[in-house]
């Protein structure tokens, strides 16, 4: 069951709220999944004398559900050039290869996709908000297994200066509960496409970002842009017994948002070991640490894994890496 609130008052009907859903089976423990993608975004922006517009090669944003207004990625970043006629508009012309799609965006709904694969592995499972984890509402050392969503979660600056960032993937409050987490032995699975980039970028070592990616969740960032395609294969035996690949979406697809810089990840200690890599490359995709605590961690979004199947498949990977 999928369920979703919207509040009611004279001034009318407000927004709904994100969707959140719940499964029961008869099995052990519930699985915990945290929604911890709530950000939606224009491009990244750059301005300068001679060269000014939407920087999309940097970060493309995240529409809030879906676009309808993109038209095609800019090419004029050129301020100083004049529009001649609608064919060729000058400063801010874009292509029109988009004008009749629709981008998706944060559906805010992940929640359903990932409890359809733990649902097909034989789990149960509830979900909530990354808020309510980090208001102390929910205790998150009565699962067992958590399941924390960050999609393009990415800190993100707001239009004017002054004005505190939003959507940062590890708040101070989150850090020290999946800190919490991991003190009582539990495993954690968390996929995004920047939580690499938002704990090590820009960051010395001694960072407590940077120290929190290292020491808790066995992880460091290589770089922020580790591919181009999507296609990713099973390295470990422990994780597919056989060499297994799949795809996740780095282009347009109707149905699921792009993930145009997924996170390049490695093992930041003895204890951890990478999983899968990029294709294209062989860089460092997933990292999967075993210890008193296990976590794995994917460079990349669960939800945009283009076929149920494989999703279906990955997830009963983790699951069944937790348990040996």
């Amino acid at each position: 069951y999928s369920f979703k609130v919207t509040a009611l008052n004279g001034g009318g009907e407000s927004f709904p709220s994100e969707i959140l859903s719940v499964c029961w089976q008869n099995d052990e423990t519930p699985v915990l999944i945290i929604n911890g993608f709530d950000r939606i975004s224009g491009p990244a922006t750059i301005e300068t004398d001679q060269f000014s517009g939407f920087a999309n090669f940097w970060d493309q944003g995240v529409p809030d559900k879906y676009d309808l207004g993109y038209t095609g990625t800019q090419f004029n970043f050129n301020p100083g050039s004049d529009w001649l006629d609608d064919d060729a508009p000058g400063f801010g012309a874009s292509y029109g290869n988009f004008e009749t799609k629709v981008l998706p965006g944060n559906s805010f709904d992940f929640p359903y996709v990932h409890g359809k694969s733990l649902r097909a592995a034989g789990r149960s499972f509830v979900s909530v908000s990354d808020e309510v984890i980090m208001a102390g509402s929910v205790d998150i050392t009565g699962f067992k297994t958590v399941d924390l969503i960050l999609g393009e979660e990415k800190e993100t600056a707001r239009p004017k200066a002054s004005d505190d960032n939003l959507f940062k993937v590890f708040p101070e409050a989150l850090k020290r509960e999946l800190g919490r987490f991991c003190q009582s032995g539990g495993n954690l699975f968390l996929s995004g496409a920047y939580l690499g980039t938002d704990l090590f970028e820009n960051k010395t070592k001694d960072n407590p970002d940077a120290k929190f990616g290292r020491d808790t969740l066995k992880y460091f960032l290589r770089t922020g842009h580790a591919a181009a395609t999507g296609d990713v294969f099973s390295v470990d035996t422990s994780f597919f017994s056989t060499r297994y690949s799949f795809e996740f979406n780095t282009g347009y697809h109707p149905e699921i948002y792009i993930t145009e810089a997924p996170d390049a990840i490695e093992p930041a200690d003895s204890t951890a070991k990478t999983i899968l890599r990029y294709s294209e490359n062989n860089i460092s995709a997933a990292v999967a640490h075993k210890g008193s605590y296990n976590v794995i961690a994917f460079g990349f979004p669960f939800e945009t894994i283009l076929n149920q199947g494989n999703r279906d498949d990955v997830m009963k990977a983790v699951l069944n890496y937790f348990r040996k």
